[in-house]
């Protein structure tokens, strides 16, 4: 009995690294599976965005806030808007950013005030990466994506 005892647990110890195998690698495959699962959800959901806006100066609270952007977005401190910028500089439908046969463009809302590069927008005007969007004292830099590339 004892020999036969012996043998078992010889033969399980023997081979216990590949049931170790089989555990890890399993364990390895399904995390790995679970990850690019996450990943491609993360991923599909970034690809409708175009850009974003990066708050440089402005309140506190904002400052270094990055919003992003789609092909069509509104700007103002009314929760109706795509961006909001919740400060009494800005009006409720400030302005409108859109994405057209592959340029962006901003258009200022009625009374509204909108520099770009120092320049004042009042009527459809083109923007590119880089440009920065002042709003009544709220200086934002756009960073656009090539959706080419």
């Amino acid at each position: 009995m004892t020999v036969s005892l012996f043998e078992t647990l010889s033969f399980i110890m023997r081979y216990w690294y590949i049931l170790i195998g089989i555990v890890f690698t399993s364990g390895l495959l399904y995390v790995s599976i679970h990850e690019y699962r996450n990943r491609k959800q993360y991923i599909d959901e970034l690809e409708k965005y175009v850009g974003y806006m990066e708050i440089v100066d402005g309140p506190d609270m904002m400052a270094g806030s990055k919003i992003v952007l789609t092909e069509d977005n509104t700007v103002g401190k009314s929760r109706n808007n795509d961006v909001i910028i919740d400060s009494g500089l800005v009006d409720k439908r400030h302005m409108r950013i859109t994405l057209k046969d592959g340029i962006f463009y901003v258009t200022p809302h009625t009374g509204s005030s909108v520099l770009v590069d120092n320049r004042k927008v009042v009527r459809t005007t083109a923007v590119q990466s880089g440009d920065m969007i002042d709003i009544n004292g709220i200086t934002a830099r756009l960073f656009l994506f090539d959706k080419d590339k």
